[in-house]
């Protein structure tokens, strides 16, 4: 995240690469568009991508100046992301326990299970699900929580 900027942050998508001379790299990044959803996403789809490239990258050269000069290539997406929106009650409550319960041999390994859509949340989720699922099966393992 840049300090003062509006962008939720980009990322590297060589971040985990061991290589040490990368001259080029991809990134991702990431813009709320935060208000009434119907109409900023309607605002969103009529806006042009050159208007887009603009301010994304403005919101970039506060933390990175002189990234344009750098830039060969930028597509952009509205792409909604959807998280959950915890209530008053709904963490311990009984709907988000019988959510996550599984479907027969389906294991739900979403964040949102937990009331919170971060990634430790995600990460702890998939791990849970995946030891569950080698329970049912009889499968011996050592638990990594």
């Amino acid at each position: 995240m840049i300090y003062g900027g509006e962008g939720l942050g980009y990322v590297d998508a060589g971040h985990q690469s061991f290589a040490t001379n990368r001259r080029n790299s991809v990134w991702t990044y990431y813009r709320p568009l935060t208000g009434d959803p119907d109409g900023r996403r309607m605002a969103a789809y009529r806006r042009p991508l050159a208007d887009w490239r603009e301010e994304c990258l403005a919101d970039l050269e506060r933390g990175l100046p002189g990234l344009r000069g750098s830039v060969t290539l930028l597509d952009g997406w509205v792409w909604g992301h959807g998280m959950i929106l915890p209530r008053p009650g709904f963490i311990t409550g009984a709907e988000r326990r019988e959510a996550a319960r599984p479907l027969g041999p389906i294991h739900f390994a979403h964040s949102d299970l937990s009331g919170a859509s971060i990634f430790e949340e995600a990460v702890d989720r998939g791990v849970r699900a995946a030891q569950d699922v080698l329970s049912a099966l009889g499968a011996p393992y050592a638990s990594s929580l």
